[in-house]
C-alpha cells in the first residue's frame, strides 16, 4: 500500500466537508434487488435473498455510509479503506448508532479476507481513483474473496463526464485531480470497452449509465467542484459459479 496515497486520502477524509452522510441511491437499489430488502419499520423486518444474513464488504468504504446501511439491513458487514482517518470516523459513527462491523485499514490489492468468504462486495467510486495496475490487482483479489456466484457491485466514472481530461495526465484516460478535496489523487475514466476488458473475470448482470446534466445554475451533485455533466457507470457483476 502506497504511504503517499494513504496520506492523500487521510487529508481528503480529514476535511469536515468531505463526509457523504447518505448512501448512494444505486447502492441502495443494488442491495434491495440482489441482497436484502427491507419489509417494515422494525430492524428485523428484512428479507435476505439467500435466506440467511449474507456477508458483505464495502471496498473503499470511506467514512462508512454504506457499511452503516448494511448494518441496518442485518448484513454481516465489513469495511476496508486505505485511510486510517476514514476508518476511525466510520468506527465512531457505527458505535454511535449501536452497530458494529469488521472495519480495517488496508489495500485493495491485498484484501485481508480468506478465499471465497464473502457473498458480495460493493465499491462505489473507488476503482476509478486507482491506476491501471492497481485496478487489475484489485479485480483479482475481489474474485478471490467472493464466493462462487457472489456479486460485485462497482461504480466508475464515465468518459462522458465533464471532468474528463482535467488535471495532469498520468496514464491513458487518467489524470491527477488538481483541485478540491481529492487534489493529487488519480482519476481514471471508463468507456464500455475498458469496462469489458478490466472486469472480464465476471459475468455482467447489469450495466447502467447514470448522468446528470446541469441546465441552469450549479449542480447539487458534489460539494467541492462542479461540472456541467456528471456521468457514472454502475455495474452489477457476478463471479462464475
Amino acid at each position: 500500500m502506497s504511504e503517499t496515497f494513504a496520506t492523500q486520502w487521510d487529508a481528503c477524509w480529514g476535511n469536515e466537508e468531505s463526509q457523504p452522510w447518505y448512501p448512494d441511491e444505486q447502492v441502495v437499489r443494488f442491495l434491495a434487488r440482489y441482497v436484502t430488502r427491507r419489509l417494515g419499520f422494525d430492524a428485523n423486518a428484512v428479507r435476505h435473498a439467500a435466506g440467511r444474513p449474507p456477508s458483505g464488504l464495502d471496498l473503499g468504504c470511506g467514512k462508512g455510509r454504506h457499511v452503516l446501511l448494511m448494518c441496518e439491513l442485518g448484513i454481516r458487514s465489513h469495511g476496508l479503506d486505505v485511510s486510517d482517518v476514514a476508518i476511525s470516523f466510520a468506527s465512531a459513527w457505527l458505535k454511535s448508532r449501536g452497530f458494529s462491523a469488521d472495519l480495517r485499514t488496508g489495500s485493495m490489492t491485498q484484501l485481508p479476507y480468506t478465499d471465497a468468504s464473502l457473498d458480495f462486495i460493493v465499491s462505489h467510486g473507488v476503482f476509478d481513483h486507482a491506476l491501471h495496475a492497481v485496478r487489475l490487482g484489485a479485480v483479482s483479489e475481489v474474485e478471490r474473496v467472493l464466493k462462487p456466484g457472489g456479486l460485485f457491485f462497482v461504480s466508475v466514472i464515465s468518459e462522458r463526464d465533464s471532468a474528463f481530461g482535467h488535471g495532469r495526465p498520468v496514464e491513458e484516460d487518467s489524470w491527477l485531480v488538481e483541485e478540491g478535496f481529492e487534489r493529487g489523487i488519480p482519476q481514471a475514466f471508463f468507456d464500455q470497452e475498458r469496462i469489458r476488458r478490466e472486469f472480464r473475470r465476471f459475468r455482467t448482470e447489469s450495466a447502467v449509465l447514470c448522468e446528470s446534466t446541469t441546465l441552469e445554475g450549479r449542480s447539487l451533485i458534489g460539494t467541492d467542484k462542479h461540472y456541467q455533466c456528471d456521468s457514472r457507470y454502475y455495474l452489477t457483476l457476478r463471479k462464475p459459479a
